[in-house]
């Protein structure tokens, strides 16, 4: 087993013959050193993906996706770049899920987002390189990862399923996964999700009002400040591929970088967020799962 933290730490736990795992162990490259990422690894899959009998690890990251081919010693090689077209595939808050979708012998890729949707990219069998992959498809449209207040509620009363207040749609940081979900014989697409949104009790104490006005007026600035900085770059996120979004991300930090009320603010945003859910319990987060079937594919007519 296999497991990679946020802080970047890989650890590996080695199964042993009666079960049960051996303690955790920094897997190693060939090179002697330690498999360490950053905090912009997002997440590892093992696979034996060039077919050579050996294990590898793909690393998705928030700007690239790497192959650390496994040597068949316990170590992995050095990294070779995953593309789409040329593009890096990155993410971030999100996951990824390798298969072969349209049944055509090659394993595609489906990829979720942290801004909501699913992106399908169709493989070329190249396995690695800039043209791994194709140009993805965004088969369901990102959601806005603002907090969204939703309407008063009864002293006592339990808030509204989130999802009447946003619509049925996927919310954010979506997670995917594929597999026959109904045992048709067709791969499906699962995902997970997360939403937030805040609400007022209908008499809220002097306490609960502030942090709910402090938070709330805090989030639109916070969110102001991200696009001013996207509109200085002349773009959207809502309208780049997935692909696209990974160069967009890059700049968009580094601008952001420049603000000097932006970290103070995500700092304090933070904070708020915490002293909501010990203090008022009026920031309410769910999670959903949604299955969507692949219908059927038109078989071709013979003459």
């Amino acid at each position: 087993m296999i497991h990679s933290g946020y802080d970047g730490s890989v650890h590996l736990f080695r199964g042993k013959p009666g079960g049960g795992f051996e303690p955790s162990a920094t897997p190693k490259l060939s090179s002697g050193e330690d498999m360490v990422f950053t905090f912009k690894l997002k997440y590892l899959l093992p696979r034996d993906w060039n077919g050579d009998g050996h294990m590898d690890l793909i690393a998705f990251k928030s700007t690239e996706t790497m192959l650390y081919p496994g040597l068949g010693d316990g170590t992995f090689g050095e990294p070779v770049p995953i593309r789409s077209n040329g593009n890096d595939i990155g993410f971030s808050y999100a996951t990824a899920a390798l298969a072969d979708w349209d049944g055509d012998g090659v394993e595609d890729l489906w990829v979720g987002h942290e801004r909501g949707g699913a992106y399908f990219y169709k493989g070329t069998g190249q396995k690695t390189g800039d043209h791994a992959f194709h140009t993805p498809v965004p088969h369901f449209p990102p959601r806005t990862s603002r907090v969204q207040p939703i309407p008063a509620l009864p002293e006592g009363a339990e808030p509204p399923e989130i999802a009447e207040a946003y619509g049925r749609f996927t919310g954010t940081r979506t997670h995917v996964s594929v597999w026959d979900w109904n045992g048709d014989g067709l791969l499906d697409l699962v995902i997970g999700d997360m939403r937030q949104a805040v609400y007022r009790p209908e008499h809220p104490t002097p306490e609960a009002t502030e942090l709910i006005d402090s938070f709330l007026n805090l989030q639109e600035e916070f969110a102001s400040s991200v696009e001013r900085a996207e509109a200085a770059l002349s773009a959207s996120p809502w309208s780049l591929t997935q692909s696209q979004q990974s160069g967009f991300s890059r700049q968009l930090s580094e601008l952001l970088a420049k603000d000097p009320l932006y970290e103070t603010r995500a700092t304090k945003l933070f904070e708020l967020n915490h002293r909501l859910f010990r203090v008022t319990q009026h920031l309410k987060g769910n999670s959903y799962v949604w299955v969507y079937l692949q219908k059927p594919r038109p078989t071709e007519t013979q003459p």
